[in-house]
């Protein structure tokens, strides 16, 4: 009976080291990455390096509860009450697409630090038992934690409007990864308030089947993020490589007026070829740089204006407006990686066309991150 009892507390050990290693792998890869991505903050890597350092130590006492280290790691177990502000820090400087770090952040540390030193100052060698006070206190701080964070993505979500018909992608990623670490936060929660109730009624510690759940729930947010290509290696990364990746709709919009209809119907057999013909001039020409519209693109295809209009109406992602922005604020990114800092911004604007800095400042924060 011990040795299978033992034997299932090892295999425990052995998926919560594995899992760690998981994460670690992945903040390496995310780390290399932040350059080009857009997509990272700082708090990505100190939350997924706290969830992995939560992990291992789980295994440590999971093998050897009675060593000295396991004692040690019971006193600082109010530490990874981090996971909650950094989760919330995370979740933040992701939607408003900052990098974080700011030093007013760190009042976000304070109650899971004091937390610790209070236990610490109990002795390590002094076995801590949470009380009725304690565990409330934990339970509204971890509380309070997930409904801001809840507030915060949907009050963003409120107040952001979609603007750019391209952006559809990215926000229906974003909004679907909010939901998923929201789901796994909450159930991580419900998780750690039945264990810390089984410890304060049994005065046991946590058992290898609680560690385990928490980190499965961790595997599978890890899992997401290593099919997630935007916010592994930035969004930069699967859509830079040909226009004709997000240019065209896979289905065109439903065609309701009558001389669009019968339109349509006149130049549905060359739809595909003014599309690859479009597709040769935006990737080897700087026509972006110059007058950019639907009369030049005409002239440049060899057809009326009529069918540009139609095909950028119902057959594309973009407005001739927002595909304009784009191609000159990609080829302001493309300067600005060239030349490494050595070339004002001002000078970028003006060379990918736009007039003034204003101008070209304003449209590179709408469309940097697509």
């Amino acid at each position: 009976m011990n040795i299978s009892v033992s034997l299932f507390e090892f295999i425990n050990a052995i998926i919560l080291f594995s899992i760690s290693l998981v994460g670690i792998v992945l903040c390496f890869i995310i780390y290399l990455k932040r350059e080009s991505n857009f997509s990272y903050n700082h708090y990505t890597i100190l939350l997924i390096l706290t969830i992995c350092i939560r992990l291992s130590t789980g295994a440590i006492f999971i093998i050897s509860p009675n060593s000295e280290i396991s004692r040690i790691i019971l006193n600082i177990r109010p530490l990874f009450l981090l996971l909650l502000p950094l989760q919330y820090l995370y979740i933040k400087a992701l939607l408003l697409r900052k990098r974080g770090g700011d030093l007013k952040d760190l009042y976000h540390l304070i109650l899971p630090v004091f937390f610790t030193i209070l236990l610490v100052s109990n002795g390590i060698e002094k076995t801590f038992a949470f009380t009725e006070t304690s565990i409330g206190i934990i339970i509204t701080y971890c509380s309070a934690y997930l409904i801001l964070s809840i507030y915060f993505v949907s009050s963003f979500n409120k107040k952001t409007k979609r603007v750019y018909a391209f952006e559809n992608k990215q926000e229906f990623i974003r909004k679907k990864w909010m939901f998923q670490i929201l789901s796994s936060v909450f159930l991580a929660l419900i998780i750690l308030f039945y264990s810390l109730f089984k410890e304060f009624l049994n005065d046991d510690y946590l058992f290898g089947q609680i560690y385990t759940a928490n980190a499965v729930l961790w595997l599978y947010c890890f899992v997401i993020l290593f099919k997630t290509p935007d916010f592994l290696y930035g969004i930069n990364y699967t859509e830079e490589k040909n226009v004709s990746n997000k240019l065209w709709l896979k289905k065109p919009k439903n065609i309701i007026l009558k001389k669009d209809i019968e339109l349509n119907i006149k130049i549905f057999q060359n739809i595909k070829s003014i599309q690859k013909s479009l597709e040769e001039i935006l990737e080897t020409s700087k026509i972006h740089r110059n007058d950019f519209s639907d009369a030049t693109l005409a002239i440049k295809l060899n057809i009326p204006v009529s069918h540009v209009r139609l095909i950028f109406k119902y057959y594309s992602n973009f407005t001739l407006s927002e595909l304009k922005h784009y191609l000159r604020i990609n080829d302001a990114i493309k300067i600005i990686k060239k030349n490494k800092g050595d070339i004002l911004l001002k000078q970028v604007g003006t060379v990918v066309g736009y007039k003034t800095y204003s101008s070209f400042y304003r449209e590179y924060n709408k469309y940097k991150d697509f």
